[in-house]
């Protein structure tokens, strides 16, 4: 594998991270906060905790199994 495909999956694992990490501090906001409209931020906290662990599960298939 060359260095510049090594380089676009740690900048994609970053981004995986970054979704996981903001919807999670999402989720406990909200659990702290209690704001309004209580629905819209829990579908948007989720959808950002599924898209980083949907990333995440995807590097895991994807990966090339090692001997």
């Amino acid at each position: 594998m060359g260095n510049d495909a090594r380089q676009l999956i740690r900048d994609w694992e970053f981004l995986f991270w970054a979704f996981l990490v903001f919807g999670l501090a999402r989720l406990a906001w909200l659990y702290l906060y209690r704001p309004e409209n209580n629905a819209f931020h829990l579908g948007l906290s989720c959808g950002f905790v599924f898209c980083g662990v949907l990333g995440f599960l995807m590097r895991w298939v994807f990966s090339p199994r090692r001997k």
